[in-house]
């Protein structure tokens, strides 16, 4: 191995991914990552899951090594949407061993590419992705894991992964406070990063009166906005409840309701919208966007993000206070290091839809206290979230590793 760290050349990382096409928020963040640091400080060869030229694209020139395609299986069993499923040792140790054997043949793909490479360090990003430190060892270099995903501290299984993460990698790092209660002593807390001038950027321009008349929304009303897949555990059940609650009460005037995003609980949020009364039923709408694309977020009067569960550090809440926007959401996971309560933002219990419905209402009566709270998120994301802030934190990281 060479000794980048000791010399002026650019680290050279193999970065092992969960790309399965478009650019979600972990790859994100990565992105945001490696241009911030730039080709001067680390070269990168990516290896997805299928469709990683969607993410490695992003990258800024210079930056790439090469990019592979693995095919590799996602080990998903302790993430939100099974946190709960109970399992016999017996049945953890088929999925365990299952899941070993489908990744030699992505361990081999990708050793064949990096032998050739000359890689410094390999970098997993997300649990989902296992292989990496077979990956690390097989090639004698460090193994970091950035950690992505929540793992209750309460599980039995979450509290082993945890322990086998941290005792195959030279470093793991965490986004927020909250993620590193499962975690013995030793994992470090670095907060991602927010392309602050990439996302205001694209904001500019955006047409407010005319995107919600294309949508079919009334324009001169307030608009509600909730940003990611529709999912049970993102919370658009809750939003749908809290929407329904204020509608049913004549708390405050009517307002629109926009989700960006789809997924399989569309549906069931759907009936629960359906529940309001009329006229509030033509208020809301399901739409998509291009990657990248925040003009309708930066539409929003109130961005709300009511998570069930802990949400790790959410890019969907970073990007609004960039924007410039009021968020109302939950009080759990990394939010709370994002949002404190009645300063940039709103804080409710996860999963209280009357909660959400109260705090909602409250910031939309109030013009005064929802602009204020949005300059103070402008602000502090500027100071907190930019990449070009945060990102010397993981170049550190490397380089001491290294």
């Amino acid at each position: 191995m060479s000794g980048p760290a000791d010399s002026r050349e650019p680290i050279r990382l193999l970065a092992l991914t969960n790309s399965r096409g478009g650019v979600g928020g972990a790859d994100r963040d990565l992105v945001n990552l490696f241009n911030a640091l730039g080709p001067e400080r680390i070269r990168v060869a990516w290896a997805g899951v299928s469709r990683s030229t969607d993410a490695t694209e992003e990258l800024d020139a210079g930056l790439l090594l090469g990019s592979l395609d693995t095919d590799a299986p996602l080990f998903t069993y302790l993430l939100q949407e099974n946190a709960e499923v109970r399992r016999s040792p017996a049945r953890w140790a088929r999925i365990v061993g299952r899941h070993l054997l489908a990744c030699r043949r992505p361990t081999r793909s990708v050793l064949t590419v990096a032998q050739d490479l000359d890689v410094d360090l390999v970098l997993s990003s997300t649990t989902a992705v296992t292989y990496g430190p077979a990956i690390a060892r097989r090639l004698g270099v460090p193994h970091v894991w950035l950690v992505k995903e929540w793992l209750d501290p309460r599980q039995a299984a979450s509290r082993v992964f945890a322990r086998f993460i941290q005792g195959s990698s030279s470093a793991v790092t965490v986004p927020s406070r909250a993620m590193a209660d499962v975690f013995d002593a030793g994992v470090r807390v670095v907060p991602d990063g927010t392309d602050v001038r990439r996302v205001r950027a694209a904001a500019e321009g955006a047409d407010r009166e005319g995107a919600l008349q294309a949508l079919g929304l009334d324009p001169r009303l307030p608009l509600v906005v909730q940003v990611g897949a529709v999912l049970p555990w993102k919370g658009q059940r809750v939003t749908a409840r809290a929407f329904s609650m204020i509608a049913r009460g004549n708390r405050i005037g009517p307002f629109n309701l926009l989700f960006l995003g789809e997924g399989a609980d569309r549906d069931a949020v759907t009936g629960i919208l359906e529940g309001a009364p009329d006229p509030w039923r033509r208020l809301y709408r399901f739409s998509v966007f291009p990657p990248g694309d925040v003009r309708l977020l930066s539409m929003a009067d109130v961005v709300v993000h009511p998570s069930v569960l802990p949400d790790p550090y959410p890019n969907a809440v970073r990007e609004a206070l960039t924007l410039g926007r009021a968020v109302v959401a939950s009080g759990s996971g990394g939010i709370p290091d994002l949002i404190v309560d009645g300063e940039r933002g709103r804080l409710v219990r996860p999963g209280d839809a009357e909660a959400l419905a109260g705090a909602l209402s409250g910031v939309l009566e109030d013009p005064v206290a929802r602009r204020r709270m949005g300059e103070a998120a402008r602000r502090w994301a500027e100071e907190h979230v930019d990449v070009t802030k945060t990102a010397g934190r993981f170049h550190e990281l490397f380089q001491e590793v290294l």
